[in-house]
This record gives C-alpha cells, structure tokens and sequence, in this order.
C-alpha cells in the first residue's frame, strides 16, 4: 500500500503477563529484598515460569523445555521496572551480628 510505513521494531510481541500480574512479579522481588532474600537472575527466571503456568498463560515453547522464562522476557521486563536492579550479595558476619546482639 501507498503511503503506509512498515512497523519496525517488536510492537507486535505479545506480553505474557499484563500490568497487574507483572505489578505482582515486583512487588514480590521487593518483598523478598527487603527480607534480605534478594533472588538471582535464573530464580527470577523460575519464578516467572511458574506464575505464568499458575495463571495459565500461552508461554513460548523455550519456557516449556527450560522451566524457565528466557532472558528476552527478563530483558524486557527490567526495562519496563526501573525500580528493580541487579545488585551482587554481600556477605554478612555472624561474629558481627552477635556483637550487636551483646551490645544491646
């Protein structure tokens, strides 16, 4: 057709998860931060895959043979969540924390 531009770009992906359910997904991710159970990058990936099959939604075949959601998704997801970020664990000290426990 005349006149018409072609779409470029992945506009036409489908998303598995809509706002709320991926809302649901962070909400999560802080929860367990903030309880100092920060999750790596493959158990994010695990529990995507799992709260996609909870919710039965259509997933991509990878997702199925993987048990995991694909670092597309993951990609994409961070970049839809500001608010998340990856950050490397830190070690804590038992020693340390008794300390403050006699102290107190």
């Amino acid at each position: 057709m005349a006149g018409t531009m072609p779409k470029i770009g992945q506009d036409n992906k489908q998303k598995i998860f809509d706002i709320d359910e991926e809302n649901k997904i962070v909400e999560y991710l802080i929860s367990c931060s903030k309880t100092f159970y920060g999750l790596s990058v493959k158990k994010i990936k695990i529990q995507a895959y799992y709260h996609a099959i909870q919710l039965n939604k259509k997933i991509p075949k990878s997702w199925t043979i993987n048990k995991m959601a694909g670092e597309e998704w993951f990609s994409s997801f961070m970049r839809r969540n500001p608010r998340l970020s990856l950050r490397s664990p830190e070690a804590t000290s038992l020693v340390r924390d008794e300390y403050w426990i006699n102290m107190n």
